[in-house]
């Protein structure tokens, strides 16, 4: 296993060390080595509910459903340039304002140049994220960093030997209707934990109940 690597999807998780990804790119091995050791002392927790669904968050869904703009952490725009950067973070917003009444059928972004138009895109793409979210966008933030279970369905999807190790499935169902991403764990946690504790990983798992 490359340590270097491997610390660095835990940065992305938000480790018990506050890693930063630029800090260990940019650290001697010595120094990785060390990060590794100062882990081992104080693990990364992963919860795991009564189904084996392990979660970054001890919530497990961990998602705000509240609105759009909540679910996919994004502020309601108030610039062209605002509109463009949402565009690129999310792909909704060209189809937002192309499906507006009011828009004629050239590039949105030179449309929105206009000081009229740019208001009224404005107001619709705000409109949208004040929205509650729908099945599709709640479902695509499951599976994603934004839920702690699609974060820890992503972390482990990188290390197929560390799951075969400790005994995690990584299951994938994709039907018609709807989409389950998620890594789950087969033993129990404290066989787990031995397991991790035997590979000199610095990761833990805790059961969801004793919180």
């Amino acid at each position: 296993m490359n340590r270097r690597d491997f610390l660095k999807s835990l940065a992305a998780i938000g480790s018990s060390l506050a890693l930063s990804l630029d800090s260990i790119e940019a650290a001697t091995q010595q120094s990785v080595d060390l990060l590794w050791s100062n882990l081992l002392v104080e693990p990364q927790v992963f919860y795991v509910l009564d189904s084996g669904l392990i979660t970054t968050s001890p919530e497990g869904i961990a998602i705000d459903v509240s609105s759009r703009a909540a679910l996919l952490n994004l502020k309601l725009p108030k610039t062209r340039e605002d509109l463009i950067s949402l565009e690129q973070q999310t792909g909704y917003i060209a189809g937002i304002i192309e499906s507006m009444d009011v828009y004629d059928d050239y590039r949105w972004q030179s449309w929105i140049l206009d000081q009229r138009n740019l208001k009224q895109a404005l107001d619709e793409v705000s409109k949208w994220l004040l929205c509650a979210p729908n099945e599709i966008d709640i479902e695509s933030a499951m599976v994603s960093e934004k839920s702690g279970s699609g974060e820890a369905y992503l972390f482990f999807e990188d290390y197929p030997d560390t799951c075969e190790a400790l005994d995690i499935d990584l299951v994938e169902t994709d039907t018609m209707w709807s989409r389950y991403l998620a890594a789950e764990l087969r033993s129990s946690v404290p066989d787990a934990n031995d397991r991790a504790t035997r590979l000199g990983l610095p990761i833990r798992f805790v059961t969801w109940q004793e919180l």
